[in-house]
């Protein structure tokens, strides 16, 4: 194998991994908003059960949980723009057909080819690297509300609880 095909071999192996990286930030965002929306409902249901049928909380209480209430959404907010599908350059059908119809018989060609191939996965492999990057930003962002949903929903708990 050449120096060309090794190179070539790397970055398509560096694209598949980029292309499974978002693949696993995607599945992450789902559960994040999959978690913050049962993390309401067990802790709600937690304190029901506890203080019984006719429970009310108390007025101690309203801000805590209005402030977890409000870290869950913003969370969630945070979590769906972390699953939605962010701009990727790929390689035009038009430079697809050139590089099937070439003549692959001269080693020249062959050669050149197997640059544009490289081009074109660095292309991809930059764009996807820097939405990648940018959905975990925004996964770490929905984290960091959820634990500060936890810990006011962890205060309202305390408090009603008592």
């Amino acid at each position: 194998m050449s120096a060309s095909a090794d190179v070539a071999d790397f970055i398509a192996s560096e694209l598949k991994s980029e292309y499974d990286r978002r693949d696993s930030v995607n599945a992450r965002a789902g559960a994040a908003l999959t978690s913050a929306t049962g993390l309401v409902t067990v802790v709600t249901t937690v304190i029901t059960v506890l203080k019984g049928k006719d429970f009310t909380f108390p007025p101690g209480t309203a801000g805590w949980l209005i402030g977890a209430l409000i870290s869950l959404l913003v969370s969630s907010l945070f979590a769906v723009a972390a699953a939605l599908p962010w701009r990727v350059h790929v390689t035009n059908t038009e430079t697809l057909r050139l590089l099937r119809d070439q003549n692959w018989y001269d080693q020249a060609k062959e050669i050149d080819t197997r640059y544009r191939i490289t081009h074109c996965y660095l292309t991809t492999l930059e764009t996807l690297r820097s939405g990648n990057g940018f959905k975990y930003f925004l996964l770490l962002c929905a984290a960091t509300f959820q634990i500060a949903a936890i810990i006011t929903l962890l205060v309202t708990a305390c408090v009603a609880l008592r």
